[in-house]
């Protein structure tokens, strides 16, 4: 069952008591709950008392300008309409109230029903669509809070998200680097110094934060394929794992691209041969083939002669280059 509106609250100033009967009478209505006051200081405590739909005050009355309850209005009810009534000999002046945005409209006494009920309605009615004006704000305001605590708790909620996978993306790769260490011990130091070279020249090259993630898992995870090598395959290529046999590479991109969040590192890993062949592919997949052949050629060759020969490889990149050689004393 819908709550009923509550009554329109009005309040009659005017010290003729009769007169402020007849005007009652005149806009009775049964949504409609009507005060009489005779005097200013009358006037001034009902509107102080009572939340007020409209004020309707004489202008002359017997403690003062009738305006004084009008303005006292203004101050504690801004909202609320208000109507003056005045004779003729204060027309002037009542006109300049209504000029100074006391007033919503003056009437001149002696007021015909029809007239003073025309203008009362019309105040209910910009008394009405203010208060919805209002109340649709004070909603839209709750919506607007509403929405930003929503907002914040969301934000938060997605940074602790974000922190957390951070977390187990870590977790994983430092197992995944585990596995690779009980079958090759070796590895996670090799992973760890290939990831500190990649992240140097990455930063010299201007890698976006998104690729520079990428390549660091990529950078770790490498090798993580020595785990699916046999005994055998493992002694064949113990002497030359710095020459990061592709096989490796492979099984490592097979593992790595099963994680949850680490497909975009198992597609650098296997862009690794092309990126060796000299075929166009990711920067990231660049970096990383080029720290691994420098790796190797350092395990063989005098480090001068290692620029000569990085830069004789067709496949190389020469701002590459220029970037691992520019390493630092």
């Amino acid at each position: 069952m819908s709550q009923l509106a509550a009554p329109s609250q009005i309040l009659i100033v005017d010290d003729d008591a009769a007169l402020a009967r007849a005007l009652a009478r005149a806009i009775q209505a049964d949504d409609r709950a009507i005060e009489l006051a005779h005097d200013v200081a009358g006037g001034c405590q009902v509107v102080r008392e009572r939340r007020l739909d409209l004020v309707v005050c004489d202008y002359e009355l017997p403690d003062g300008d009738g305006r004084a309850v009008l303005r006292c209005s203004l101050e504690l009810q801004s909202s609320t309409p208000r109507i003056l009534l005045t004779g003729r000999s204060e027309w002037n002046v009542a006109k300049l109230a209504v000029n100074d945005g006391e007033i919503f409209r003056v009437l001149e006494k002696p007021c015909d029903t029809a007239t003073f009920r025309g203008a009362v309605e019309a105040a209910l009615q910009r008394k009405q669509r203010s208060d919805g004006q209002q109340e649709l704000r004070r909603i839209a305001d709750g919506y607007g809070r509403d929405l930003a605590h929503a907002n914040e708790r969301l934000t938060a909620e997605c940074a602790a998200q974000t922190i957390e996978l951070h977390r187990q993306r870590q977790e994983l790769v430092e197992a995944l680097l585990h596995a690779a260490e009980l079958r090759h011990p070796g590895a996670r130091r090799r992973a760890h110094e290939v990831e500190a070279a990649t992240a140097r020249i990455g930063a010299a090259m201007g890698l976006e934060p998104a690729q520079t993630v990428e390549l660091q898992a990529a950078s770790l995870l490498h090798e993580v394929g020595l785990v699916a090598l046999d005994d055998r395959q493992l002694r064949e290529a113990d002497g030359g794992l710095d020459d990061h046999s592709l096989q490796v590479a492979e099984a490592s991109a097979t593992i790595v691209e099963h994680v949850a969040g680490l497909q975009a590192a198992a597609r650098l890993i296997r862009l690794l041969a092309p990126a060796r062949a000299g075929v166009p592919v990711a920067l990231g997949a660049r970096i990383l083939a080029l720290v691994l052949r420098h790796r190797e050629l350092s395990l063989r060759l005098a480090r001068d002669r290692v620029r000569g020969a990085l830069e004789r490889e067709v496949s190389v990149d020469a701002a590459l280059v220029a970037a691992i050689l520019d390493e630092p004393s």
